[in-house]
């Protein structure tokens, strides 16, 4: 009997440490095989095409320095915002940069460095469509007919903020957009400071609704579960390139003079 009891606390004991000794090491697996790979969203003003084609924006800024520091080729790729995480749970890719706000529900599935940036979601409508004088409270009706972009936290909270309104979900911001300015939408619901670039940009035929924000989001780096050493290595990367600047510098080159509401790296 003495013999079965040790041998069942040592079976214990092998099951308890089993997945360390499994676990992978995603950041040794990507200095070996020199390559850094990188999912990423067409979300103007974080990330977006040149005259050329190429990607370029915050989140671009941030992949490539990333790369750099690695010492590794950057493989970088656009995917549909509603697809990343669950490409990313897949280990399709090594990382997510892509103005991703950490949720509860895909904390569930992927794990996030800290914050790198914030955003306050808003609601920017058709002055054509829309009372002049409407509140957040007054998108909440039936002849609403609201846009978002698919997978995105904007969706979430119209889903939560205006369930008597017409919600469409669109595959791409570009799509979404097409619908806000010349088709059939009433409003969107966005992150800042994409509301106030497009009212810059059709200041005849777009407002943002003013008032608290819908939300205010935190936004991360996203990595595979079970990766502790690559996501300590991020979270000190993002600590040293907070300090240096780069990364408010080139959230102002992006996005504008807008400060984050949050505070991101310590």
């Amino acid at each position: 009997m003495y013999f079965l009891a040790r041998l069942a606390r040592s079976a214990a004991f092998v099951l308890v440490l089993a997945p360390a000794a499994v676990q992978a090491e995603l950041l040794a697996d990507i200095r070996a095989r020199g390559t850094l790979k990188v999912a990423t969203a067409e979300l103007s003003p974080w990330v977006m095409r040149d005259a050329g084609g190429r990607l370029v924006g915050l989140e671009v800024d941030l992949a490539e320095r990333l790369a750099a520091d690695l010492g590794v080729k950057l493989e970088l790729e656009a995917v549909p915002f509603d697809s990343l995480v669950d490409r990313r749970a897949s280990r399709d890719f090594d990382v997510v940069a892509a103005n991703l706000s950490i949720t509860p529900a895909r904390a569930l599935r992927v794990a996030f460095s800290r914050p790198y940036d914030s955003a306050r979601i808003r609601a920017v409508v058709r002055l054509d469509r829309v009372a002049e004088d409407v509140e957040v409270d007054g998108l909440n009706a039936g002849d609403i007919r609201l846009g978002v972009v698919a997978g995105s936290t904007a969706a979430d909270v119209a889903a939560e903020r205006f369930p008597l309104a017409e919600t469409t979900e669109y595959e791409s911001q570009a799509a979404l957009l097409a619908a806000l300015v010349d088709g059939p939408l009433s409003g969107a619901i966005a992150s800042s400071p994409l509301p106030q670039h497009l009212v810059v940009e059709h200041q005849d035929k777009l407002r943002v609704v003013e008032g608290e924000p819908l939300r205010t989001t935190v936004e991360a780096l996203a990595v595979p579960q079970g990766e502790p050493v690559f996501l300590t290595f991020l979270d000190n990367w993002l600590d040293a390139l907070a300090a240096e600047g780069f990364i408010a510098s080139s959230r102002r080159h992006w996005l504008g003079d807008e400060e984050p509401e949050a505070e991101t790296a310590p």
